[in-house]
């Protein structure tokens, strides 16, 4: 006994139908890169948010100030000694001091616009010398200092 077998017999598309198929194709890609961007924007918003939650709930506590200032020069002072004097108000240490209002201050920076001053920071001191005044940058002053490191000096 013979078997024949065959084949499934296919049309020819039409050039319409591969444009068709890429264009849904297209479409189903960009819908999702689409979705992915806006859920990664979300995820980043909220992140903002509750950074500045948990930042304003420090503020309260007082831990705020420590871990702006003197954490990140204690983490500095092994490869920069002149580390050792900042972050902190005592003699013979330089601090630059910021004084904002914590009911008002926000961070404007984005992704895009990454070079925004925050808001509600109304002075800021350097060495002794405002730098800021009344939320204003004080011009033609330079009271900072360069820092070096072990590695270059």
């Amino acid at each position: 006994m013979e078997v024949h077998h065959h084949g499934h017999v296919h049309e020819k598309k039409k050039w319409k139908e591969y444009v068709f198929q890429f264009l849904m194709l297209f479409l189903a890609v960009f819908c999702g890169f689409l979705a992915e961007n806006q859920l990664d924007h979300k995820i980043v918003s909220d992140r903002k948010k509750i950074y500045v939650q948990n930042l304003l709930e420090d503020l309260k506590a007082d831990k705020a100030i420590e871990k702006m200032t003197l954490l990140p020069a204690k983490r500095l002072e092994g490869i920069a000694q002149m580390m050792r004097f900042k972050g902190r108000i005592q003699i013979v240490a330089d601090a630059d001091i910021p004084i904002f209002n914590p009911n008002t201050i926000i961070d404007k920076a984005t992704f895009e616009k990454g070079l925004e001053f925050s808001a509600g920071v109304e002075y800021v001191m350097v060495n002794g010398t405002f730098v800021l005044r009344n939320g204003k940058t004080v011009t033609a002053v330079f009271p900072g200092q360069s820092m070096y490191t072990k590695f270059k000096k």
